[in-house]
């Protein structure tokens, strides 16, 4: 008896040292390059746009669903490139609210973080003059006079890449740094291919470790043990060895 209780309580320790680890660990790089499936994603839908969360950061993109095509009934519009390939932002035409097409990044936690680089394609023709424009904010503020834009000027399907190296005109992404939310702004559909960002890294729920912590240690120790998991973690419940 007194042996397996020994090689239980060595289990329990091994175990827990384990996962405190990767609980203790970070989930998620500094540099994160969307879009993976991998990566993984869930997707809330409001009245003009989706939100998808994945890897620690929000994508807010713009949708034209109040459209009706003078049909006097809501139909939308068709979505022409779906995630993981990219996130197809809408100009939204219809509605208490019209509003050019945009995708809002934010990381969950509301930290600071930096665009590295980003590629988009157009979905409809850009004349000559065209920019993406971005707008940064911090704390809710603008602290920019302008956004930051980025020519566009080309044809449907047309894809333009942006990162630290400066293209034709000399634009780059290096004034992308330091705020907590950028908004990727066109007067036209676009798709947002791929963006890369930067910031601290970010650490996995701590509620879910202290779960997986508190059920290790109830489900290895001696019996009649009864262990109380913390209310923040699971609303209160216990569970007993």
């Amino acid at each position: 008896m007194g042996r397996s209780c020994g090689q239980r309580a060595v289990w329990a320790v091994l175990a827990s040292i384990v996962l405190a680890g990767l609980c203790g660990t970070t989930a998620y790089g500094a540099v994160v390059s969307f879009f993976e499936a991998s990566q993984g994603g869930s997707v809330t839908v409001a009245a003009t746009s989706d939100t998808l969360t994945s890897g620690g950061y929000q994508f807010t993109y713009t949708r034209d669903y109040l459209f009706t095509g003078g049909t006097g009934q809501i139909i939308g519009r068709p979505v022409v490139v779906n995630w993981p390939t990219g996130l197809h932002a809408q100009y939204v035409t219809t509605g208490p609210n019209p509003a050019k097409a945009s995708v809002t990044i934010r990381r969950v936690d509301g930290q600071v973080f930096d665009i590295l680089s980003f590629k988009a394609e157009l979905l409809a023709n850009a004349g000559a003059g065209r920019a993406f424009e971005v707008v940064p904010k911090l704390n809710g503020e603008e602290p920019l006079n302008d956004p930051i834009q980025f020519d566009c000027s080309g044809s449907t399907y047309n894809v333009f890449t942006y990162s630290h190296t400066p293209n034709y005109l000399g634009q780059t992404t290096l004034p992308l740094s330091g705020y907590d939310t950028y908004t990727i702004n066109l007067t036209l559909d676009y798709a947002l291919l791929n963006i890369t960002v930067q910031g601290a890294e970010i650490a996995p729920e701590p509620a879910s470790c202290t779960v997986l912590l508190v059920l290790l240690a109830a489900s290895l120790t001696g019996r009649g043990r009864r262990v109380a998991l913390s209310k923040y973690a699971t609303g209160g419940l216990s569970a007993s060895a």
